[in-house]
């Protein structure tokens, strides 16, 4: 048999479709933002795709546009060739803003995206300035708290202060401790005397810082000082059995002296600045002190309304210790008597400052006025409420005695220059002036109080403060 070639035999003819690929499935899973140095991105990939057994890229997209795209920011976590969860761990995104991210997963056939999320930030810290609760000369004690961390557990606290409004820490700055929230205290020191300030709270994270409220606060100036020329006068007075007895002449040298009796804001100063301990170190009675200072662990202050009495409870040494740090001494009491005398031109007179000693002393008579009463509703009352004496000085007779620098002895007939009193202890210091809780003997300009310069002294130390001298 023989075949044509040019024939050609077909069968029947089958129809037929190729799958094709697809872009894998994925979803957007929650995020958790609590902790901005670790912000967490859910997302899982259902499918890889039709035709597909690789998985090139996945991970996240973000933005803070509400539709995030591939040429945002996103992570890269690799290749893989089966379906499941993954996440996305971030420790760069701003604080306190708004962000949308989206789960997305790329194969050869193209990108699957999830849906969008939206979720805000954390890392703003909350802070609160309580208090600026106690001003001295050139000391403020604050007091804040932090509210809230912000999700972020590292950062440092503090005060900002200047002498212009809205301070930051690109101003004054002074910090206490780190990392804990709560309530804290500090005192921002080397300020200028009677002076404004504007302070507020801060908390700085490694992403922001955040301010409290502004307090204004002023500090209180020093004390006012009285200058006095200096001449002779005749000290003491004649009369026999009297320790202010003989009469003696005295030349006093140019001297300052404080107008007022030092204060209970002025002694807190003093105790604050030099970093006094709680007890008080014996330089006064912090247990024995009716309503004159509170302590809250770092600061002492006068009890609310006392700031202007005058501090009591205070020993020799305590009150010779201020006068040091305030550039001074005690009056000795040759200056006290001096400048009670209003520089020797008294002659006679029995009271600083006048005849009548309703006028110008503080004594039993008139100390039932007093806010803070110590005893059958009398007590010492703030400094400078009656005359003064021609020099200037209020309280000279009366309201607190007031202790002078001189050990306590007999006088001498001599003439004398500038006495300081005996070189050595004889037991006593010189107190001068009476106060609230004598009658009108003790106010004479020429009266003597002595006591015991540092041991306890019984009732007599709620009536003896001291006044300073240059």
């Amino acid at each position: 048999a023989s075949f044509s070639t040019d024939t050609v035999c077909y069968g029947e003819e089958v129809d037929i479709t190729t799958e094709s690929q697809t872009p894998p499935v994925v979803t957007t899973g929650t995020v958790d933002a609590e902790n901005l140095s670790g912000i967490v991105f859910e997302g899982t990939i259902e499918e890889l795709g039709r035709g597909i057994t690789e998985i090139i890229s996945y991970g996240h997209l973000w933005s803070e546009n509400p539709v995030p795209e591939m040429n945002d920011s996103r992570s890269d976590l690799g290749s893989r060739r089966d379906i499941g969860t993954f996440n996305t761990v971030l420790d760069s995104l701003k604080p306190g803003m708004d962000y949308y991210v989206r789960a997305y997963a790329t194969n050869e056939a193209g990108t699957g995206l999830g849906e969008t999320v939206k979720f805000t930030t954390s890392g703003i810290p909350e802070v609160r300035t309580l208090d600026a609760y106690f001003a001295g000369i050139h000391l403020i004690h604050v007091m804040g708290e932090v509210v809230d961390d912000g999700g972020v557990p590292e950062f440092e606290r503090g005060f900002c202060y200047s002498r212009e409004q809205d301070p930051t820490i690109q101003n004054g700055r002074v910090t206490e401790g780190s990392d804990v929230t709560g309530q804290y205290s500090t005192s921002i020191e080397n300020l200028e005397e009677s002076s404004t300030y504007y302070i507020r709270a801060f908390v700085q994270n490694r992403y922001i810082v955040a301010y409290g409220e502004e307090v204004e606060i002023k500090t209180i100036g020093s004390p006012e000082m009285v200058s006095i020329q200096g001449g002779d006068f005749t000290m003491g007075l004649n009369e026999p059995g009297a320790d202010y007895s003989p009469e003696h002449r005295v030349t006093i040298s140019p001297f300052m002296l404080s107008a007022y009796e030092i204060t209970n804001l002025e002694f807190a100063s003093f105790l604050n600045e030099t970093g006094v301990a709680q007890d008080g170190e014996g330089l006064f009675f912090p247990d024995e002190t009716p309503l004159v200072f509170e302590s809250n662990g770092k600061c002492f202050r006068p009890v609310k309304g006392s700031e202007r009495y005058p501090v009591v409870n205070v020993s020799w040494t305590g009150a010779q210790r201020f006068c040091q740090w305030a550039g001074g001494s005690l009056p000795t009491e040759a200056q006290w008597e001096y400048a009670a005398r209003e520089a020797g031109n008294s002659g006679s007179g029995e009271y600083s400052g006048d005849t009548v000693p309703e006028n110008v002393a503080i004594y039993w008579d008139n100390s039932n006025q007093t806010d803070f009463p110590v005893y059958l509703d009398h007590g010492p009352c703030a400094v400078g409420l009656l005359e003064q004496n021609v020099l200037g000085l209020y309280d000279m007779s009366g309201n607190v005695w007031e202790w002078c620098y001189d050990w306590y002895d007999v006088y001498q007939a001599s003439h004398q220059t500038d006495p300081r009193g005996p070189a050595e202890s004889t037991g006593s210091k010189v107190g001068r002036g009476g106060s609230w809780r004598t009658g009108t003997d003790a106010l004479r300009v020429y009266h003597r109080g002595r006591n015991r310069p540092d041991e306890w002294p019984g009732w007599h130390t709620s009536s003896l403060g001291f006044r300073l001298a240059y």
